[in-house]
């Protein structure tokens, strides 16, 4: 991988990625940005794959027709639209 180059008084100077990263205002905040809308993905990611093992248990236990199911499948995507 080729290292940014800066120029510095008329002269090129090669540094590493992560301190230009820093130097052009790339930081923590930046960073934990990133990590927090992963978690936040996974987590509407997980919401999805779990509506698979709930609704199945949630039919025989509460008598729910096919409608019924569909609004509670559908229930959470209009949330994450509306929010």
């Amino acid at each position: 991988m080729q290292m940014p180059a800066v120029w510095c008084q008329n002269t090129v100077v090669t540094i590493p990625f992560l301190p230009a990263s820093f130097l052009r205002g790339f930081g923590i905040y930046n960073i934990l940005h990133m990590l927090l809308s992963g978690l936040v993905l996974m987590g509407v990611i997980m919401q999805s794959l779990v509506m698979g093992y709930v609704l199945p248990a949630a039919q025989c236990d509460l008598h729910l027709t096919l409608g019924q199911r569909g609004w509670l499948a559908a229930i959470p995507f209009l949330g994450n639209e509306i929010r």
